[in-house]
């Protein structure tokens, strides 16, 4: 008797069998739902004043599977179903250190990883600029002198200890390296005689003493996860810091730890990927790392099909190969089944011309490259790389060969607004750095007429702004200021604070510059603006400020 092979494959009698288990599941949920509305309602008889009104155990419908399809396994969706757990428990030292590595390693060698985290970078945040702004002017001019200098000098005692960086170089690299490559960073806070800044150490070294796991107390009085000790409502109070294993060439980082208070430096991560629960930092690259080593593969398939296609190369058949043994001049050996070979190879030169024997054809190999769909590919791939860090495939490419000035504006503005995210998150950085060093100058007496004893109320409020959005038209984006300013939507001072100027410090130099004019003889700078042959306006202005079309000031039209 012939038995015909079943047609069903193990992998779906396999997935009728999780959907059978899926369903015994549901119905058990349901029981076990039924009999905590039967308990409850046996057991709860809350009545209110008066004993009139009660209140009744209110379930959720449908307490089985609810009532979100995708939260059900079926045969055609018969993946691994996601765990659960903290923010920090995906991120384990094990993964951190993966993610890491390999993202500094795309750095290091992939171009367009290398253009990503450049151009985030650059647009983040490629220069700073302060203001004070307490009820001392003379204070707040000293103040940022003393700043801009000590966050200008590379000889040591500025803000670099290694003096190799400026305060903007030292964001920079901290944002490009710190926050998109490597996920965090650890800024030391060093005073010692002279020197007074900051030593960053690199988020490898930051790791729990003797590579001992992540643990947290029993009782809930915190932790150490990742090298960061924190107190039972997650806040850091220190940070383990190792040093490089001198054995080996420092390749990795030594199990001895040194424990820093977390006073003591500042600890910075990637502001666009972090969740409530995590205390280390995720790298902006860790989602789209499969997609630039796929990228490099096919990239360097479709360049050797190329290379191979521009070779020469033919076929020779020949009805009698056993002749071929004593007519080539050259043989090339090689191994077929375990055993040597040896066969004929003849090189073609470029023009040459090749005489072959009675009974003998010559096929030329033309190599097919894939070359059709290949770009659509690439750039689609492109694409969703960049969207992942929030900003359009033509600004990292700087290709703006497929756009035009309206989409390019579009895109711009659409991924200012991450941008800006980011943007306020380095502003915080910069603050907790001047004021940190305002204050051990105030100690030491290294402000000029001011010290802790008489510092001026809010000494601390320090405004950083970074680089403001990119003008796709300088024209009309003055001109929008300077229609909000006329329709009272926008104070000088917020056109100041949009530009990244400083509203006190604008003010003063252009008293300054218009001082000067009227000395020299200069006409003033509203009609050097108007330019010769300007029509002249016949609005004249009231005393309150107002305009008054014709007529002499203080009289009504």
């Amino acid at each position: 008797m012939h038995i015909a092979p079943s047609s069903r494959t193990l992998a779906d009698q396999a997935a009728d069998a999780r959907t059978r288990a899926d369903m015994v599941e549901s119905e058990v949920r349901e029981l076990r739902a039924t009999i905590m509305r039967e308990t409850l309602a046996s057991r709860m008889d809350l009545v209110r004043s008066g004993g009139s009104a009660s209140i009744e155990p209110r379930m959720t419908a449908g307490g089985g599977s609810g009532g979100y399809g995708n939260a059900t396994r079926t045969w055609a969706r018969d993946q691994r179903r996601a765990r659960g757990g903290s923010a920090q428990s995906f991120l384990t030292r094990t993964t951190h250190d993966a993610l890491r590595r390999d993202s500094q390693d795309l750095d290091r060698n992939n171009p367009l990883a290398q253009a990503l985290v450049s151009r985030s970078a650059d647009m983040i945040g490629s220069s700073f600029s302060l203001q004070v702004r307490s009820q001392n002017g003379k204070f707040n001019a000293a103040a940022e002198q003393f700043i801009g200098d000590w966050w200008s000098r590379m000889d040591g005692t500025g803000i670099d200890v290694t003096g190799r960086m400026s305060g903007d170089d030292l964001m920079h690299d901290m944002i490009r390296t710190g926050w998109l490559v490597e996920g965090d960073r650890l800024n030391l806070l060093v005073q010692s005689g002279d020197v007074v800044g900051v030593q960053m150490i690199e988020s490898e070294r930051l790791r729990n003493p003797y590579n001992m796991p992540d643990m947290e107390s029993a009782d809930g009085g915190g932790g150490l996860l990742g090298g960061v000790e924190v107190d039972r409502f997650g806040k850091a109070v220190a940070y383990h810091v190792s040093d490089w294993n001198p054995i080996g060439g420092g390749t990795f980082a030594q199990v001895q730890t040194r424990r820093i208070n977390a006073a003591d430096a500042i600890f910075v991560r990637n502001p666009l990927r972090f969740r409530a629960g995590q205390v280390r930092g995720e790298p902006a690259l860790a989602s789209v790392i499969d997609r630039f080593e796929q990228l490099d593969s096919v990239a360097e398939s479709v360049r050797i099909a190329y290379w191979v296609a521009a070779c020469t190369a033919a076929l020779v058949t020949s009805e009698s190969p056993g002749e071929d043994q004593g007519y080539a001049a050259e043989y090339q050996d090689t191994t077929i089944g375990g055993q040597a070979v040896t066969r004929p190879f003849e090189q073609l030169a470029p023009g040459g011309i090749q005489r072959i024997r009675t009974g003998e054809t010559v096929t030329q190999i033309a190599p097919q490259h894939p070359s059709a769909n290949y770009k659509d590919l690439v750039y689609l791939e492109i694409l969703q790389i960049c969207a992942s860090v929030g900003l359009p495939a033509f600004l990292v490419m700087l290709d703006l060969s497929n756009v035009n000035y309206s989409s390019a504006r579009i895109g711009i503005v659409s991924s200012w607004r991450g941008i800006q995210r980011s943007q306020r998150y380095a502003a915080s950085i910069c603050r907790r750095l001047s004021t940190w060093r305002l204050a051990v100058a105030l100690r030491r007496g290294e402000l000029d007429g001011y010290s802790l004893a008489n510092v001026p109320d809010q000494w601390d409020r320090h405004v950083w702004s970074a680089l403001p959005a990119p003008d796709m038209d300088p024209i009309v984006a003055m001109q929008r200021l300077e229609l909000g300013k006329r329709s009272l939507i926008m104070s000088e001072r917020e056109i100041a604070d949009e530009r990244g100027v400083d509203f006190d410090t604008l003010k003063r130099q252009q008293s300054e510059e218009s001082k000067l004019n009227i000395s020299l003889g200069l006409p003033p700078a509203a009609q050097v603006q108007a330019g010769p042959g300007a029509k002249e306006s016949t609005a004249t202005e009231r005393d309150d400020g107002t305009e008054v079309a014709g007529g002499k000031k203080g009289q009504a039209a």
